[in-house]
């Protein structure tokens, strides 16, 4: 029931902000189109490297000495991970880890979120892993720079499309975003910053009618620049 209920939630916020919405070309389009791109940022690209970023921490905990297990770094991790028929539970999200662990070439995990979503983690080379999301058009590419007590450091590639039942829809992409996670200790994040460009064009069938550039430096809001190709 509380899965449906987060389901629905998800559905209504995604309907308010509908990719058809930006076809009436009127003064307000432009805004529209910021808070259109604001909220596809924030459930494609936001959420799913928190997930990232929790699956990798689970790992650590779970091949992590027992001294380690038992430090105050991994409080929340211990006190709030549960384990039962092969995968770990946290935050509402389950995690089922390969045979062959996180941190091995081909091994990772699958990860299926509390908004029912099913994410497939695999490592493709030395600190490198892909996401792929189940049934949507969603891709990354996270490389890990830098992790200890002070956070996580990565650079992320990402691409996407969102389409729905009309001749309107929608890509995006981002190469080597520069992202960090500042936290007090694993899993208690006190920031998220960004840095570097998305992109998101807007088509009518195969004809591009608007390209939006999303510029992030750091903590700062970001930019958005919009080019209408209709002009």
């Amino acid at each position: 029931m509380r899965k449906t209920v987060i389901l629905l939630l998800s559905l209504l916020a995604t309907v308010s902000c509908k990719v058809s919405d930006l076809s009436d070309l009127d003064d307000t389009t432009n805004d529209r189109m910021t808070r259109f791109c604001a909220q596809l940022f924030s459930n494609n690209i936001e959420r799913y490297l928190k997930s990232f970023y929790e699956a990798y921490y689970i790992a650590r905990f779970i091949e992590a000495d027992p001294e380690v297990k038992v430090s105050e770094e991994y409080d929340m991790v211990r006190t709030e991970l549960r384990s039962g028929n092969g995968y770990y539970v946290y935050n509402n999200n389950e995690f089922d880890y390969a045979e062959v662990g996180f941190f091995s070439l081909t091994g990772g995990c699958d990860i299926n979120m509390s908004y029912n979503d099913d994410v497939a983690v695999r490592m493709v080379s030395k600190d490198c892993w892909e996401m792929q999301v189940k049934d949507a058009d969603i891709w990354f590419e996270v490389r890990l720079l830098e992790e200890g007590e002070e956070g996580m450091h990565l650079s992320v590639s990402a691409s996407g499309t969102c389409t729905e039942n009309s001749p309107y829809s929608a890509s995006y992409a981002m190469e080597d975003m520069d992202v960090k996670f500042d936290h007090q200790k694993k899993m208690l994040i006190v920031s998220t910053s960004y840095t570097g460009l998305m992109t998101v064009e807007f088509f009518r069938q195969s004809e591009l009618l608007r390209t939006c550039r999303m510029t992030y430096s750091g903590h700062a809001y970001p930019r958005y620049e919009i080019t209408d190709h209709e002009k």
